[in-house]
């Protein structure tokens, strides 16, 4: 059930909105890393400013920890640019 709430929710400002019920932490993650999926689609370069504001987290290493979990999970093809603070994002699996 967790599964089907979280894929329908979609990203997670979309889940603040509903506000429906409490998610456990395994699905709060997929649900992140379908909102960064999401951020990612269609373009090239994405700065974490914006992954954070969409994945509501504090700070840069956050954010790269997400983007380096969905890259192992071969969610995500891409690389990270700190000089740049941003993923280059070279495709989208899904």
């Amino acid at each position: 059930m967790y599964i089907l709430t979280t894929a329908a929710i979609g990203r997670l400002s979309d889940y603040d909105q509903l506000q429906m019920l409490e998610l456990t932490k395994e699905s709060q993650r997929k649900l992140m890393l379908l909102t960064l999926l999401s951020a990612c689609k269609g373009k090239r370069v994405v700065e974490y400013a914006i992954l954070m504001q969409e994945l509501q987290l504090l700070s840069v290493r956050q954010v790269e920890d997400l983007i380096i979990s969905a890259i192992e999970q071969d969610l995500l093809v891409g690389k990270l640019d700190q000089k740049s603070v941003c993923i280059i994002n070279n495709a989208n699996l899904i």
